[in-house]
């Protein structure tokens, strides 16, 4: 059920909890309050990796946008110190599709964390390819929107794609409306917006030509898709 806020009636009832976004202060505060006993961190694009590092010790357990803050600082440092107990215990496990001897991984794994590794088999199984108006297909992005990469070049870079033929654009959910708007407006741009991750809607779909100004879907739709030609 959608719901505002932190659930603690439900979480606190749950000695388990599978938790898609680890640098949320939503789950930080709630772990360092509730302190299950086993979490299980799902994939939350790149953000994995530094949520691994985050629990590591290789840096802040925090998105690498965000300043510090003393608040944010102690509930991460009250959070890092139960998920290393959790590790120590067999009670801490990341699910992911990324590199299992990447640094932040190989460091959190040397702490007792388990790495349980997927390639989207379910999603492969059932995909159903989708209908496009066009073979090739630009990525879009949160940078913008995290202040990363300047709106005006990322749009600039989305024309340039274009440019080459008509191409199909899929916002990130980040992305601002006018952001999105004003991509409309470039020439030979179809803009579409599925409501689903990239993962799920571009499942099933071979010979794609793809881009993107920067994505950690650059690595899961690697592992999705099959037959499909990378344009950097």
């Amino acid at each position: 059920m959608p719901y505002v806020g932190i659930p603690w009636a439900e979480l606190s009832r749950a000695s388990e909890w599978i938790v898609g976004d680890g640098l949320s202060g939503q789950f930080r505060l709630a772990a360092a309050v509730l302190r299950p006993r086993a979490v299980t961190f799902l994939d939350d694009g790149s953000m994995s990796l530094r949520l691994a590092g985050g629990v590591a010790g290789l840096h802040e357990l925090e998105r690498p946008e965000q300043r510090p803050v003393a608040v944010r600082r102690l509930l991460g440092d009250l959070t890092r110190d139960h998920l290393l107990r959790l590790a120590g215990s067999g009670g801490l496990e990341f699910f992911s599709v990324f590199d299992p001897r990447s640094r932040e991984f190989a460091a959190v794994s040397a702490l007792g964390a388990r790495l349980r590794g997927h390639g989207f088999a379910w999603t492969r199984r059932t995909a159903r390819p989708p209908r496009l108006p066009a073979r090739r297909v630009m990525l879009g992005t949160a940078r913008v929107a995290d202040g990363l990469l300047d709106g005006a070049t990322h749009r600039a870079e989305v024309a340039r794609f274009a440019a080459a033929g008509p191409c199909v654009y899929l916002p990130h959910r980040r992305e601002p409306a006018a952001e999105v708007d004003a991509i409309r407006m470039i020439p030979g741009v179809s803009v579409l917006e599925p409501g689903l991750p990239v993962e799920l809607f571009l499942a099933g779909a071979e010979g794609l030509a793809l881009a993107s100004s920067g994505s950690s879907a650059d690595t899961t739709l690697a592992r999705v898709l099959a037959g499909s030609e990378r344009v950097s």
